[in-house]
């Protein structure tokens, strides 16, 4: 099994390309969002997650990583998440 790592998985991302996807039938792409996927890198590297109640009107009981909408004071799509992650999961130093 390859070694992942922080060299790694920055490595693998700097050579991805973005794929654009187009909206579903009938919904547009115009809101835009972000999430973070938290990964802790220890011996043993862990990603967190949240369940979502199951008392929500919408998405009950998901799985899911800290994101949602941009707001006006986000100066970017990173800084959502991370403004994200930090209202849903108190992160308040993360390494993009």
């Amino acid at each position: 099994m390859k070694a992942f790592g922080r060299e790694s998985l920055s490595q693998a991302l700097d050579a991805h390309q973005p794929i654009w996807a187009p909206p579903f039938p009938g919904r547009t792409n115009d809101i835009e969002s972000a999430v973070l996927v938290p990964i802790v890198f220890t011996p043993s590297p862990s990603v967190f997650v949240t369940l979502r109640p199951n008392t929500l009107r919408e998405h009950a009981g998901e799985f899911c990583f800290p994101g949602g909408r941009r707001e006006t004071i986000d100066v970017s799509l990173e800084a959502t998440a991370c403004r994200e992650a930090e209202e849903e999961l108190s992160l308040r130093r993360v390494e993009l």
